[in-house]
């Protein structure tokens, strides 16, 4: 049987304008808890229970479903795609759509033309040195 995929959207830093999709083999609490272990500000969630864990942290602010309207046009493209493959194939599968969404999402918010940003990726990727991987993302080129 084929794992059912949940991808989870985060804007993660509106200022620096980057995106992070994040693929767990579950909806429980471990993945936003995971993700958002350091995190500080306002989050906007759907309102699934696993978020209640948020509740009594001092440097989050829950939104919920208050501007939810705005973030759901940003990711529309990604959360209809979804619909349209809900099987990967495999959980490495959905990791990797994970990180290529989170790329394309990211260029995006740069204003990049989301092709050109991973044509020039996968063309450097292979000789870039691994200890500056960081300077390929889109919010520093």
């Amino acid at each position: 049987m084929r794992p059912i995929v949940v991808i989870t959207g985060y804007t993660r830093d509106s200022i620096k304008k980057t995106v992070l999709f994040d693929y767990r083999e579950g909806r429980g609490r471990e993945g936003p808890q995971g993700i958002l272990e350091h995190f500080k500000g306002y989050l906007q969630t759907d309102g699934y229970i696993a978020y209640q864990i948020f509740d009594n942290n001092e440097d989050i602010t829950l939104m919920h479903c208050m501007v939810h309207a705005p973030v759901e046009n940003r990711i529309r493209p990604v959360a209809l795609g979804r619909k349209n493959y809900l099987f990967a194939g495999s959980h490495e599968a959905a990791q990797r759509s994970a990180m290529l969404y989170s790329l394309l999402g990211t260029c995006k918010m740069q204003g990049i033309e989301p092709y050109s940003g991973l044509r020039k990726t996968l063309k450097t990727i292979a000789t870039h040195p691994i200890n500056r991987i960081r300077e390929l993302l889109p919010c520093n080129q």
